[in-house]
């Protein structure tokens, strides 16, 4: 079994967790951050209380508090035995999420037991320490509070990532908010190399308010090399100027959604069909969507995209090709039609 999570040592270790499952891969741009990635270690290694308290990472849309927990495990997790990340942002999945952990704790399946029984067992065995006492659960996007019925509160550390502010009475809250100027820079020099110079890093991060989803939407476009900084922050200034005037998502802010809004009419100038595509994908969750849904559906009777499904080469164009950056772009904004 292994040593107790309070106890445990955290120095660097090569060791590496007997299961690290369904966490993302890590991001390679990752920047900044560093205090708040110390404030959750510390967090984590709290001894006042016999049990630890789970914390909640909070902010905004866009903020980067996913990624942060992405960061985390990766970068602590050799000093975990389990680490486990489940998506959280449907409440009526969480069960099921949670039920997939049970033959790794040596559990009886859900195929036997049903989904409902192995995630209380699975939620059971972890809070009393069984088979691993040393272990890390993500819970992402945990908007609803129902959620916290399925969380354990045993030896092992618990983050959830969410906008919601009221995990406030339950849990540890730690805010997360837009980059500093210097991390801002940092990352669009990361992100598009000699592209950007470190003024035209510091004025697009000023015109998007250092908001990391933002920084990154416009890092996506500018690697297509379509355009010019200063065009770009035209058309964001006059997108700015249009929402002032009307209803927008109020979980974003306005420079996200105007840098969003710029994308989405690139994309609808330089190619319309796949506007139509990424409407139809916004029906669907936020996992990655097989291509087969679409190469399957060239017999349905979808008049929007009439042009791409039969036409195994225009889809291939559309979502792969020369104008994927646009698309790749418009798919990391806010998940609200467009």
């Amino acid at each position: 079994m292994a040593e107790s999570s309070s106890l445990a040592v955290h120095s660097p270790s090569n060791k590496q967790p007997e299961i690290f499952e369904r966490v993302p891969h890590r991001n390679r741009n990752f920047t900044g951050r560093e205090s708040l990635l110390h404030q959750l270690r510390e967090g984590t290694r709290s001894v006042t209380a016999v049990i630890p308290l789970p914390q909640a990472l909070q902010g905004y849309g866009g903020v980067g508090k996913t990624h942060l927990a992405i960061e985390y495990a990766h970068r602590y997790g050799s000093h975990y035995d389990l680490v486990w990340w489940i998506p959280a942002d449907q409440y009526y999945l969480v069960p099921s999420a949670l039920a997939a952990m049970a033959p790794y704790l040596g559990l009886a399946p859900a195929s036997i037991v049903g989904v409902e029984e192995a995630a209380e067992s699975v939620r059971r065995a972890l809070q009393k320490g069984e088979p691993y006492n040393n272990w890390l659960l993500i819970f992402d996007n945990a908007e609803d509070s129902r959620i916290e019925r399925f969380i354990p509160r045993g030896p092992g550390h618990v983050i959830i990532t969410s906008r919601n502010p009221n995990w406030d009475d339950q849990f540890r809250s730690l805010a997360v908010d837009v980059f500093t100027r210097e991390e801002s820079i940092e990352f669009l020099r990361k992100r598009l190399g000699s592209r950007i110079t470190r003024d035209e890093a510091d004025q697009l991060a000023d015109k998007l308010g250092d908001l990391p989803l933002a920084l990154e939407q416009v890092g996506a476009l500018q690697r297509r090399g379509t355009m010019s900084i200063d065009q770009y922050i035209e058309l964001l200034e006059k997108e700015t100027s249009r929402l002032l005037d009307i209803e927008r998502p109020k979980d974003y802010p306005l420079t996200m959604t105007a840098a969003w809004r710029v994308s989405v009419s690139l994309l609808e100038d330089r190619l319309a069909v796949a506007l139509d595509l990424l409407r139809c994908c916004a029906f669907f969750g936020p996992e990655p969507i097989p291509l087969d849904v679409f190469r399957r559906g060239n017999k349905a009777n979808a008049p929007s995209l009439a042009k791409i499904l039969p036409d195994p080469i225009m889809l291939d164009k559309t979502v792969k090709g020369k104008y994927s950056g646009l698309a790749r772009s418009v798919m990391t904004a806010p998940s609200h039609p467009v």
